[in-house]
């Protein structure tokens, strides 16, 4: 295994230096990209490439090793094999189904960044602190890019892409007016995600309270520029860290009360306002429905004496999901991946995402590929409130989030992502060596 004794300082800074540049590339990600087909690379991407090969030259058959060395004990990484191994089958149902290809390939694309970045953290121990700098540099590169932008707005120059008007869709409780900066990045989501653990990160470096609000201040300035959904799931965990933090609660029992019950509290609350509008009574009608058709699912509406709650997208999406699955009586999938599946298209007129990861697997992989899915948040809150542990509180908090926004986005094909979980497996691993000394 690598030992930083046996490299040279070059080579050591080195491995700092490439995996730094990785993570500041997220911000660049839009700007330099290649369309091949179905496939796209991006700077991201090409990045990666070397520092996967840099990784196979140096470190000869050690690290594909360490990538195959399965640990029965770590339930993480079985079930992300397992995951793996749903998609292998789904593509040898039909080799002529390039979507489910793709869907190969990013996950071995995502797998392979989570293991060198594992394999790295174990062996270069310092190297936790460039990445957790790297994610601070990124957040606020972005988010004074996004005050630029908001300058150049107010001067009235045009977008140069900066941000987007939403003036021919309604958008759920903004209306026709919103608008979203989003810096030169593909989308204010995107924007958000990348936001958000730089942010909890440097959070994370101070006790002094004016420093803290004065952080919290900016961000929120930031994230309502931004306008995200992401900002409910981004200050609902903000909020739960503070109190934790700050020891609201003395004893272990009633921050893990606590955690939990804010957890599932926010999760519901998410739920609830991303698949059901309130909308005044009246305000969609025959005239006017085109507006409403991108983010409403009109069909699905509850009528109240002045308002009238409608069903999201998102809620469509799920139904349209759990439709495809129940095709094949939600067992034995077949070849058809969900982003080419005729229900789809009979839905929306057009080819879309699922927009979450769990019912994207229900559709894809059926009921066992849900639970699979699934399993992952679960495991992964059970074994943190089984290990409760202030010191690997940010990353845990982190992935918390993800899985929320998961349930309506697919967002396990973002590449920060894996480095989070990277981060957080180290961390645990790290206690336990600790613990057992």
């Amino acid at each position: 295994m690598l030992n930083e004794n046996n490299f040279s300082p070059f080579k050591v800074s080195l491995i700092y230096f490439i995996t730094s540049v990785f993570i500041l590339s997220f911000f660049f990600e839009n700007y330099f990209k290649y369309e091949f087909e179905f496939l796209r690379f991006s700077i991201v991407e090409l990045i990666f490439v070397v520092i996967f090969f840099f990784t196979l030259s140096t470190q000869r058959f050690n690290f594909i090793k360490f990538m195959f060395k399965f640990d029965k004990n770590n339930i993480f990484e079985l079930i992300i094999y397992s995951i793996l191994i749903f998609k292998i089958i789904k593509y040898s149902l039909n080799f002529q189904i390039y979507y489910n290809l793709y869907e190969l390939l990013i996950w071995i694309y995502m797998l392979s960044i989570y293991f060198v970045f594992k394999f790295y953290l174990i062996n270069c121990r310092n190297l936790i602190f460039y990445i957790t700098n790297s994610f601070i540099a990124i957040s606020l590169i972005i988010s004074l890019h996004i005050l630029y932008s908001f300058l150049l707005y107010k001067l009235g120059y045009e977008s140069n892409g900066f941000w987007m008007i939403r003036d021919t869709t309604y958008y759920p409780y903004a209306g026709t007016s919103s608008i979203n900066f989003k810096s030169i990045l593909g989308g204010y989501n995107q924007v958000a995600y990348l936001l958000a653990p730089g942010f909890l990160f440097l959070l994370n470096k101070f006790n002094n309270k004016l420093i803290i609000l004065f952080l919290i201040i900016f961000y929120f300035i930031v994230m309502y520029l931004v306008k995200s959904k992401f900002l409910i799931i981004f200050f609902g965990t903000l909020v739960i860290y503070l109190i934790i933090k700050n020891k609201f609660f003395k004893k272990i029992k009633f921050n893990k009360i606590f955690l939990i019950s804010a957890l599932i509290g926010l999760f519901f609350f998410y739920l609830l306002i991303t698949h059901f509008i309130i909308i005044d009574k009246g305000i969609i009608n025959s005239s006017n429905s085109d507006l409403f058709k991108k983010y409403y699912f009109i069909d699905f509406v509850i009528s109240l004496s002045k308002s009238e709650i409608y069903g999201s997208m998102f809620l469509k999406l799920k139904f349209t999901a759990i439709e495809i699955a129940n095709s094949y009586n939600f067992l034995l999938f077949n070849s058809p991946n969900y982003f080419n599946n005729e229900i789809v298209i009979n839905n929306f007129d057009i080819y879309t995402d699922p927009h979450s990861d769990y019912f994207g697997a229900l559709a894809n992989y059926g009921i066992l590929g849900f639970l699979i899915f699934l399993a992952l948040p679960i495991y992964m809150i059970s074994e943190y409130l089984k290990n409760f542990n202030l010191d690997n509180l940010i990353y845990f908090l982190i992935i918390i989030m993800i899985f929320i926004e998961s349930f309506v986005v697919d967002i396990f094909h973002t590449q920060f992502i894996w480095i989070v979980f990277a981060m957080y497996m180290f961390s645990v691993q790290v206690k336990k060596d600790i613990t057992k000394k």
